[in-house]
């Protein structure tokens, strides 16, 4: 029982750390092809990084309050034993928008067009973060969400829409693309 907990605490820790690789890793990408970043614009004094990473907090937490507490789609073991991790989920949704759009901008610069764009950033990043999460299980779909169709079409119709394609087109579209 003991192991089991550490391997429990050990894997929320290794997604959170995760998380920030993948950041890092996408901004540093985004740097070396474009030569600009949300770090580098926040560092030359622009707001535009805020914008996106509040943005995401707010649309993640939208779609958490619908998706998990309304409808039950899906739930944090961790956050079931310490409510107070909740604070914590809109700092991560943040982070997957910025995420997200930095996927997205690579994949323009690099000559794909727009709708191939969205599905193979959404596809690479849903493998990366969906396969750590098989690893952590830091969230668990619940019944039918949990199967790999699923999983794949809510990323591609639902995540891709909002955090790529809806917020560049109705909110504002970080890197012109």
């Amino acid at each position: 029982m003991q192991h089991h907990k550490r391997e429990k605490v050990l894997g929320n820790w290794i997604g959170i750390v995760y998380a920030f690789a993948l950041l890092f890793l996408s901004e540093y990408l985004l740097y070396q092809i474009v030569g600009v970043s949300f770090f580098s614009l926040a560092l030359a004094g622009s707001s535009m990084p805020a914008i996106v990473f509040i943005s995401g907090c707010i649309i993640g937490m939208a779609l958490e309050y619908i998706g998990q507490f309304g409808l039950g789609w899906w739930y944090y073991p961790a956050v079931l034993k310490r409510k107070w991790l909740l604070v914590l989920l809109p700092l991560f949704w943040g982070i997957f928008m910025l995420i997200m759009q930095d996927t997205y901008a690579i994949f323009r610069v690099i000559g794909f067009k727009p709708l191939n764009a969205v599905v193979i950033s959404t596809l690479i990043l849903g493998f990366l973060i969906e396969g750590i999460n098989l690893y952590t299980h830091s969230w668990i779909y619940t019944s039918w969400r949990a199967h790999p169709i699923v999983l794949t079409l809510g990323w591609l119709v639902f995540l891709s829409f909002i955090f790529i394609v809806g917020f560049n087109a109705y909110i504002i579209n970080p890197f012109g693309f």
